[in-house]
């Protein structure tokens, strides 16, 4: 998770807030409830998620998050084994 959560808190520290320029983001440390027992997979959520990361900030794919989409790619599906 290391190469997931390291790129992302630098995005998100590096990244001014839209309603107060001045002051960039926080590396969010707290947990993330992702939807158990649904249609999509806590696997295709992530995935998701990151999609939707990279069409809000589309220059994210070249910068820090470059490297989290492979990593996301790479993860283990459990709910498949």
């Amino acid at each position: 998770m290391t190469d997931i959560m390291r790129p992302v808190a630098h995005f998100l520290v590096s990244t001014p807030l839209d309603n107060e320029p001045s002051v960039n983001g926080a590396a969010p440390y707290n947990r993330y409830d992702f939807v158990q027992g649904g249609e999509e997979t806590v696997h295709a959520q992530l995935k998701r998620l990151m999609n939707e990361v990279f069409a809000q900030f589309p220059k994210a794919s070249e910068g820090p998050l470059k490297t989290v989409q492979g990593a996301v790619e790479g993860l283990i599906d459990l709910s498949t084994l």
